[in-house]
C-alpha cells in the first residue's frame, strides 16, 4: 500500500488522546502493524496517565496485521498536568504574570474551588482556563517544555521525510476542560513553530460538540458542558473571521525573558488559526 500524505495528528485531552489510539490502530492494521514514518502522532492531556491501548487483549501485534492492544508510547504522549495553585495564588497577589493576569480568574477560583481542583493530574475539573494554564505552566521555561520540544521535533522531522506540505490535525472536544482550553493555543504555537523552522502546512481541526457524549452526560453535566462548548465556538469565530489580523492578538507565554524564541512565545497571532475546521 502507498504510503499516506505527510501528516503530524494531535489529541487534546482525554477525548483527543483515545481518538488518537484509535487512529494509530486503524494506521498499524492498514500498514503491516506500523505507523509509516510520516505520520506523527502525539497527544496533549492534563492526566498523568495516558489512554492503555485498545484491541485484543493478551496478544501481540508482530503476530499479524489487527492482531493485539495498540496503544501510546511515551515519545506520543505529553502530560501537563501538575499542581498549578501556587501559580493562581501568584497571580492573584502579584504582578508575576501580566500574561496570565489578564485571562484567568485567579481570584475568584481561590475562593469558589476547593484545593484539590488545582491538582491537575487528573484533569482539569471541566474548567477550561485551567486547561490553559496547564499549557501556560508548561511553556513558562520553552527550552525545557516537552510541548514545545515535541511539536518543533516532529514538525522537522515530519519535513524531512517530505518535500509537500505537511497536513496537521488537531482533534479533541470542545465540552470539558483540557481540549476546549487548548484549542486555541496549540495550532497557534504550531504555526510559529512552522514559520520558524520554514515548513509549510496546512491546519485542520476536529471538535467534538457536547452531543457527542450523550449518553455519558446526565442533564446536570451536559448543560454546563454546552456552555462551554458555545464559549469555545464564540472564540474560534473570532479567530477565523473577525480577528484584527492587522494588528494582532498576543500570546504570550511567559513575560520578557532573555534567550527565549520570542517569534513563538511571545507573538502576535495575525492569520487564521485554522485552514478547516470540522465540528462533530
Amino acid at each position: 500500500m502507498a504510503e499516506p500524505l505527510s501528516a503530524l495528528i494531535i489529541g487534546l485531552g482525554g477525548s483527543g488522546a483515545w481518538t488518537l489510539v484509535h487512529v494509530k490502530r486503524q494506521l498499524m492494521d492498514m500498514y503491516n502493524n506500523r505507523v509509516p514514518k510520516n505520520i506523527g502522532l502525539a497527544v496533549f492531556d492534563t492526566a498523568d496517565e495516558p489512554i492503555v491501548g485498545v484491541g485484543a487483549g493478551g496478544m501481540t501485534r508482530d503476530q499479524g496485521t489487527g492482531v493485539g492492544t495498540v496503544g501510546l508510547e511515551p515519545y506520543e504522549y505529553v502530560h501537563v498536568g501538575g499542581d498549578a495553585y501556587e501559580m493562581v495564588r501568584r497571580v492573584a497577589e502579584t504582578d508575576d504574570y501580566p500574561h496570565i493576569k489578564s485571562w484567568l480568574l485567579a481570584e475568584r477560583y481561590l475562593k469558589e474551588l476547593p484545593r484539590t481542583i488545582f491538582h491537575l493530574d487528573k484533569g482539569a475539573g471541566m474548567f477550561r482556563q485551567l486547561g490553559r494554564l496547564a499549557l501556560f505552566r508548561s511553556l513558562a521555561q520553552p527550552s525545557n517544555s516537552p510541548v514545545a520540544s515535541v511539536l518543533d521535533t516532529k514538525l522537522t522531522g515530519l519535513a524531512r521525510e517530505s518535500n509537500n506540505t505537511i497536513l496537521v490535525m488537531i482533534v479533541g472536544s470542545m465540552a470539558g476542560g483540557t481540549g476546549a482550553g487548548l484549542f486555541l493555543d496549540v495550532p497557534h504555537i504550531i504555526r510559529r513553530v512552522a514559520l520558524n523552522n520554514h515548513v509549510n502546512i496546512n491546519l485542520r481541526g476536529f471538535f467534538y460538540l457536547p452531543q457527542a457524549f450523550a449518553r455519558d452526560l446526565d442533564s446536570n453535566k451536559m448543560e454546563p458542558a454546552k456552555a462551554r462548548a458555545f464559549a469555545a465556538m464564540r472564540e474560534l469565530q473570532r479567530f477565523m473571521l473577525s480577528e484584527d489580523y492587522k494588528y494582532g492578538y498576543p500570546m504570550h507565554y511567559h513575560g520578557k525573558q532573555s534567550g527565549v524564541n520570542a517569534a513563538i512565545y511571545r507573538a502576535e497571532n495575525r492569520e487564521k488559526l485554522y485552514d478547516f475546521v470540522y465540528i462533530l
